[in-house]
């Protein structure tokens, strides 16, 4: 008996419901087809929360925050149409390579016949026919696109091995595009990337710089051949933007011949910045994505955005947990703009951030002010967003999305918060009114509106501890959020201006000789004398 690695399950087939299916080895040995409503529950993964965690200490919260980050994916109707896609694409392709019916081993021997001839193009069997299709993913970065596609391809076994039929069946390999674009680079990739699921030593084998790239290529579809290959995911098209002249087109005829000659589908997924790739060569384009294409957009304003906010919304380790009002919920939506890596990450340092200044909630004006301090690197890509610039949101596609990280949130952010203070004579550096208005600002409250307050609650209560001078202070900004400017002086008639204090310039002015200021500055000594800073003539 064929000895299996670990990683590799043994095939257990299962009727999956219709004859060109249940005939086919490679089919049969996958799971069962679900509908939505399964699908859906598969996909669904949410953090372990606990209420009583509210009531530990902050920097243990903090911590137990992070699960959002790793454990939060909430499928969408986006993703019901992404997994449908991808269960068509892979059993329709293995159909044209049924083990049983031949049409595996003829694919085998034009694979072989390749690698002698050197020649992608070369067959021993003409009537072989692929039944492969492709498709082409596009979405803006941060919509999620990498992390649906792996939660999706998860559900599927990664490789099987048929005892009968002596075949090591790879359903999926996803690999990320070369950034210098280059076929060779892909080859590479595409070896190494078997070699960690099958323990084999394709990489040393047929990764050698000094093959020819047509050797490298007639290797990889033969590859792709021999373990069956259930669908290829290129990752990161964009990257095809920065290839050398032909590269582009190249790698794209590459994908053309899997799926039409060697019949493996082909998924390519790439930021709006990818589309431009297929205006390039129209028919290479349509061919390569002969199964059309997926626009992934952000989810827009409306019952689906309302849906996954209430429910990320549950997920809070704070002690004041208020509800989601249509304030919180727009002012959440205009800032993360739908992109839901944003709106999560958002999400979770907003709430490190009322953890660290012990506000313990959540506000619009806390969002706000964790958007402009957290996520500048991408304020660009939201803005064309938010202005609908659709050339601005093609440039912008490929930033990525800040990273956040335990030490981002539960060390940096916590010392920024706790060093920087207002510099102002009233205000020393690091003192307990200067941390109150930090607060304040952390809150969305301005800082000429934060200072006065903040005088002026110190003046009524100056003796309270720090700790409760902040739950005192925010309570009261929370009731009274939109707090008024503070109010100007009321203005001095100039009839008026004689009884000003002497140094005020205004009365300076009326005191002294009418349409004489000069003179009356200069009695006054405010005035700078440059004759004495001159030489005296000789």
């Amino acid at each position: 008996m064929t000895e299996v690695p670990r990683r590799i399950y043994k095939a257990v087939y299962c009727d999956p419901g219709l004859p060109e299916y249940r005939d086919n080895p490679l089919i049969a040995a996958l799971p069962a087809i679900r509908d939505s409503v399964e699908v859906a529950r598969t996909l669904r993964q949410l953090p372990a929360f606990d209420n009583m965690e509210q009531a530990l200490p902050g920097v243990i919260r903090q911590h137990a925050i992070m699960r959002l980050l790793d454990n939060f994916f909430q499928p969408l109707t986006v993703h019901l149409e992404l997994e449908s896609k991808l269960s068509l694409l892979i059993r329709g392709g293995y159909t044209g390579r049924n083990p049983k019916t031949g049409a595996y081993y003829s694919q085998l021997q034009n694979g072989y016949e390749r690698l002698m001839q050197k020649d992608l193009k070369a067959k021993v069997f003409e009537t072989v026919r692929s039944t492969a299709k492709s498709l082409a993913f596009i979405g803006c970065s941060g919509c999620g696109k990498t992390t649906a596609l792996n939660r999706i391809l998860s559900t599927y076994p990664q490789a099987l091995f048929h005892e009968e039929y002596n075949i090591t069946q790879l359903t999926y390999l996803k690999l990320d595009c070369p950034h210098d674009g280059t076929l060779k680079s892909l080859c590479y990739s595409f070896f190494q990337a078997t070699d960690r699921i099958l323990d084999t030593d394709y990489t040393k084998r047929y990764g050698s710089k000094r093959l020819s790239l047509e050797v490298m290529l007639a290797r990889m579809a033969h590859l792709a051949n021999l373990h069956a290959l259930g669908v290829l995911v290129i990752d990161e098209i964009q990257h095809l933007n920065e290839a050398k002249s032909g590269g582009i087109k190249k790698m794209l005829n590459f994908f053309v011949t899997l799926v039409n000659t060697i019949g493996v589908p082909v998924v390519m997924v790439g930021t709006p910045k990818a589309r431009g790739l297929f205006g390039l060569d129209m028919r290479t384009a349509r061919r390569a994505a002969g199964m059309g294409s997926l626009d992934w957009d952000r989810m827009l304003p409306g019952s689906q955005w309302d849906a996954f906010t209430k429910l990320l919304w549950k997920y809070q380790w704070l002690q004041k947990t208020g509800p989601l009002d249509d304030e919180l919920r727009q002012t959440f939506y205009d800032l993360s703009q739908g992109v839901i890596d944003v709106a999560v990450k958002l999400f979770a340092l907003s709430q490190h951030r009322a953890i660290v200044t012990q506000f313990e909630r959540i506000s619009p004006g806390l969002l706000r002010q964790v958007y402009e301090d957290e996520f500048r690197p991408v304020h660009p890509m939201l803005k064309a967003l938010r202005e609908g610039d659709y050339e601005a949101i093609a440039l912008y596609g490929d930033l990525e999305m800040p990273p956040v990280s335990a030490q981002i949130v539960s060390a940096e952010l916590a010392t920024r918060i706790d060093h920087e203070t207002v510099s102002s004579p009233s205000m020393p550096s690091g003192s307990k009114a200067g941390r109150l208005v930090d607060i304040l600002k952390s809150m969305g409250v301005q800082q000429d509106v934060a200072i006065p307050l903040v005088d002026e609650f110190l003046a009524r209560k100056p003796n309270l501890p720090l700790a409760t001078a902040i739950h005192e202070l925010t309570k009261f900004a929370v009731k009274a959020p939109d707090q008024p400017a503070p109010k100007r002086a009321k203005p001095v008639k100039r009839s008026q201006w004689n009884i000003l204090d002497s140094d005020d310039l205004r009365s300076v002015l009326a005191n002294g000789v009418e349409g004489k200021a000069y003179e009356a500055f200069e009695d006054a000594g405010i005035v700078l004398s440059l004759k004495e800073g001159l030489p005296k003539s000789a």
